[in-house]
This record gives C-alpha cells, sequence and structure tokens, in this order.
C-alpha cells in the first residue's frame, strides 16, 4: 500500500487543454493555411496541363543565314529579319496560371497547337516544314530572278499521324513513303491511289525514306477506313516531297535551331537581296513574316501577337506580315510600328521601293 497523497498537476494548460487551443487558434490556421498553400504549390510546380503557351522570341537578320557562290552575291546594308516566337509544349499548372496574368504571352489548348501529336512528333514536323520553306524561298527567289527551276516529286511526306491507327509507332512524322508493296511512290495522289485499291485486312509493305536518308521496309495490316467503307486505311497525313535537282548554282540557307514555316518570306526577300546588286529595302531595316509557296504566295503563320511585340522590342518600325494575319497584328502594334499586309511576293518588293529600295533588276535569261 502506498500512502501520501498523489501530486495534481500544476500546468494550467494540462487541467484546461481547450485553454491552450483558445489562447492559440491563430497559429493552429496558419500552419494549416501553410500547408494547404504549400501542397497546392508544389502540385502546381508537377502537375502538366493540356495547354501550350505562346511567348515572344527574338528577331534574326537572315543575310548572315544565306550562303551563295561568289559572284553572284552583292554585299548590302539593308537588314531583313525573320521573327521567332517561344513555344512551351510542356506547361505545368504553375506556369499557366503565371501565364494566363502577362500581357506577353498567349495560352492556348495544346489541341489547337499539336493537332493530336506528340511534342516530339511536333518537333520533328516544325524541323520538315522548316526545311521545306528553305526549299521553296529558293525556288521562289530564283525563279523571280529568271532562272528555270524545277521541283521533282520524290514521294509522299509524312505530316501527321492518326494515333491508334496502323501506322502509330511504325512511321514517324517526317519520314516519307517512296514504295508501296515495291512499286515507286512519287506523289501525295500517287500513295491514295495505291491504297484506294487496298483492303481492311491487307498486309502491305511500305517503304520508308528517314529525314537523314535511310531507308526500311514497314510492313503493316490496314484498318477500315473511318470514312471509306470497304477501303483499306493506314492513318498518315502526306504531301509532296519535293526536290530541286535543277538549281543554276549552289544556294544553302542555315536555319540553325529554328523550326516552322513562317519565315518563308523573310528567306526569300533575304535571298533576292543577296543575289541582286542595290539595296532591297533602301538601307532600311525591316522585319517579316509568312509562308512562301511556289508560285509567291504569302501564307498565313500562328503566334502574331507575340511576334509584334518582339518586333516593337527590336525597335524595328516596318513589319511585313500575311493579310491574314494583319488584323490581329494591328490591333497589337503600337503607333510607332507600321504593320504592312502583304498577299503575295509581289507585294512585299512593292513595299520595299516605298522605302526607298532598288527593286529588281531584269531577270536573267530563259533557263539561267
Amino acid at each position: 500500500m502506498v500512502s501520501g497523497r498523489l501530486s495534481e498537476p500544476s500546468d494550467a494548460t494540462t487541467r484546461h487543454p481547450g485553454r491552450w487551443l483558445r489562447r492559440w487558434w491563430w497559429l493552429v490556421v496558419a500552419v494549416s493555411v501553410t500547408s494547404v498553400l504549400t501542397t497546392v504549390f508544389v502540385v502546381s510546380l508537377l502537375l502538366h496541363v493540356p495547354y501550350v503557351i505562346e511567348g515572344p522570341g527574338s528577331v534574326e537578320p537572315v543575310q548572315p543565314l544565306v550562303s551563295v557562290p561568289a559572284g553572284h552575291d552583292f554585299p548590302t546594308e539593308d537588314r531583313i529579319n525573320l521573327v521567332t516566337v517561344t513555344v512551351d509544349t510542356d506547361v505545368t499548372l504553375f506556369e499557366k496560371v503565371v501565364a494566363d496574368r502577362s500581357s506577353d504571352k498567349h495560352v492556348v489548348p495544346a489541341q489547337e497547337v499539336l493537332a493530336g501529336q506528340t511534342r516530339e512528333e511536333n518537333d520533328r514536323l516544325n524541323e520538315v516544314l522548316m526545311r521545306q520553306s528553305k526549299d521553296a524561298a529558293v525556288l521562289v527567289a530564283l525563279s523571280r530572278l529568271g532562272y528555270h527551276v524545277t521541283p521533282t516529286q520524290t514521294g509522299a511526306l509524312i505530316d501527321s499521324i492518326e494515333h491508334g491507327a496502323p501506322a502509330d509507332g511504325v512511321v514517324q512524322v517526317g519520314d516519307t513513303i517512296v514504295a508501296v508493296d515495291g512499286q515507286p511512290i512519287a506523289s501525295r495522289d500517287a500513295l491514295i491511289a495505291a491504297l484506294a485499291a487496298r483492303k481492311p485486312g491487307d498486309r502491305v509493305t511500305f517503304t520508308v525514306q528517314e529525314p537523314a536518308g535511310a531507308s526500311r521496309d514497314v510492313a503493316v495490316t490496314l484498318a477500315e477506313h473511318p470514312d471509306k467503307p470497304g477501303t483499306g486505311f493506314f492513318g498518315v497525313g502526306v504531301e509532296d516531297r519535293l526536290d530541286y535537282p535543277s538549281l543554276p548554282f549552289d544556294v544553302s540557307i542555315d536555319s540553325q535551331r529554328i523550326g516552322g514555316p513562317s519565315a518563308g518570306l523573310a528567306f526569300t526577300l533575304g535571298l533576292l537581296d543577296e543575289l541582286t546588286p542595290g539595296d532591297l529595302t533602301g538601307g532600311k531595316e525591316i522585319a517579316a513574316t509568312g509562308t512562301i509557296a511556289a508560285d509567291g504566295t504569302v501564307g498565313q503563320i500562328g503566334g502574331i501577337e507575340q511576334k509584334v511585340i518582339t518586333v516593337h522590342r527590336a525597335g524595328i518600325r516596318y513589319f511585313l506580315v500575311p493579310v491574314e494575319d494583319a488584323p490581329e497584328a494591328m490591333r497589337a502594334a503600337p503607333s510607332d510600328l507600321t504593320i504592312v499586309p502583304v498577299h503575295t511576293l509581289s507585294d512585299a518588293l512593292q513595299f520595299l521601293t516605298t522605302l526607298g529600295g532598288s527593286g529588281l533588276p531584269p531577270p536573267v535569261a530563259a533557263g539561267g
């Protein structure tokens, strides 16, 4: 038996635990809120969302990127710039929230930019589009100067792949189909005709050429075409691959790490300036954006608002843009930046003469 009196707790908080909570409730709340906010912040840094962020990029003078043989080059004081944008396709929730509150950046659903492609496929496609843009610029510039340049169709270039189709995982964007079951394929139309004769379940061998030039055969079983019952379906989008074997002299364009087709107009103007005497822009600095087609048509591009910001920040006063993009560009442009809508190469050249440009000399004799 233990004698004596049990000692009573001397700590008031032990006798009345609720009193501590009433006294320090604000600390409990602060710790809880901080914990929740920290968790939300960490999740926002890790959680990726299906959006793409477009932002201002840079202006790049095209003359240093253009190479022509001695005897065909004419130094100039002109400065013709292509315009880039930054495109982030790997976006976290935190980055989207920040971009939504930025006046410089544009957040768009990934589907609008990637069109169902993976980031890797989109990067690969932009490399292909840049290569085609450079080829088209060379063709248009030389043709404008009177040289006879005839492109040759050399296959069906893959520019998209439908996920889940027989082609998915078998070929890649940027590959070119050059034969079906041993029969040469020189164009998009030839591939369509070849597959129109095939049925769902047919085993077909495609000869595919990679961008670097290596070839391989891939055998697949065709599915049924979703829009043409009874017709075989491979599941690729294609366009003609063009080669230019008949150039009168070597012309090259170093696009560095820039991708996409939107530098076509700038490359064409830069080539024309390099290949002709005089100053095409009258010694003025300009920027230009837009695709270029074989007939000289200037085509629509993306990210025009961010390109306007980029050009303005570079201190350039004249910006040539496709007519389709001109209204949006004008809304975004400050008063000291002149937006020049152009539909064709001729429109661009005509405007440059108003700046004091020399214009183009008479064409060379047919055939160069």
